[in-house]
């Protein structure tokens, strides 16, 4: 288990990797990103479907943070720096602050399974690294003016601006989904026991049932000479 100083050296080293004002720079912050989910979503594979839609204290769960990463995506670079007037997938997720969401074409009633979502952000991921591999300096400082359509931000940011929120949301919350990942963890484990606890009981109830079955004494008038008291034989009156 990783100590809190490493833990500390670790996450300054990934801060300074966020700040990036170059290509190359981003092209390195953005592979951190896609490694660090990448075992992080290995990991949560690990858990049953239900319980990556379980919340923890009230925060989005893991299938609802990466739709909120989609939005992300949406917002920052498919409106912002692709320009798309429309960019909104219908499976994105908004805070409290969107209080419209179908105005921007997004269904907040749509529930899609962990699979449809991770195909979903691997789509959207991929955008993002192609848009930073043919990022150049000038590129970089353009000013991006967002669509008159509804939809969010609604003031001029250049490129870079905009890649360094994407880059922040994607660092930001992959820390909540771990943090709340190992509490699932924790959660789904004790499950586990306490279902192992209960048909281990079960089993011994079953065992100890059996056992007193095969122990019932046959009376002995019933019994046929020489047979043994658990011989329980032909019990009619009268047989020999």
């Amino acid at each position: 288990m990783e100590s809190r100083n490493a833990e500390r050296v670790r996450l300054r080293a990934e801060r300074d990797k966020l700040r990036a004002i170059n290509p190359e720079g981003l092209a390195d912050a953005w592979a951190m990103i896609e490694d660090i989910w990448t075992g992080t979503v290995a990991r949560a594979r690990e858990l049953p479907e239900p319980v990556l839609h379980e919340q923890v204290e009230g925060e989005w769960s893991f299938v609802q943070t990466h739709r909120h990463l989609v939005l992300a995506t949406d917002c920052w670079l498919r409106r912002m720096v692709k320009g798309i007037a429309h960019p909104y997938h219908p499976w994105g997720l908004g805070g409290s602050w969107l209080t419209s969401p179908r105005r921007w074409g997004i269904d907040p009633d749509a529930d899609p399974s962990l699979g449809q979502v991770l195909d979903l952000r691997r789509e959207r991921m991929d955008e993002v690294r192609e848009v930073i591999a043919g990022a150049t300096e000038e590129e970089l400082e353009r000013n991006c003016v967002p669509p008159a359509s509804p939809g969010h931000p609604r003031k001029d940011h250049t490129v870079l601006q905009c890649l360094h929120v994407i880059l922040k949301e994607e660092w930001q919350h992959h820390r909540y989904a771990v943090r709340d990942l190992e509490v699932l963890e924790r959660q789904h484990r004790r499950s586990l026991a306490q279902v192992h606890v209960a048909a281990h009981a079960i089993s011994v109830r079953k065992r100890q049932l059996t056992q007193k079955r095969g122990a019932v004494q046959v009376p002995h008038q019933f019994r046929r000479p020489g047979a043994s008291a658990n011989d329980r034989g032909d019990l009619r009156p009268g047989r020999p």
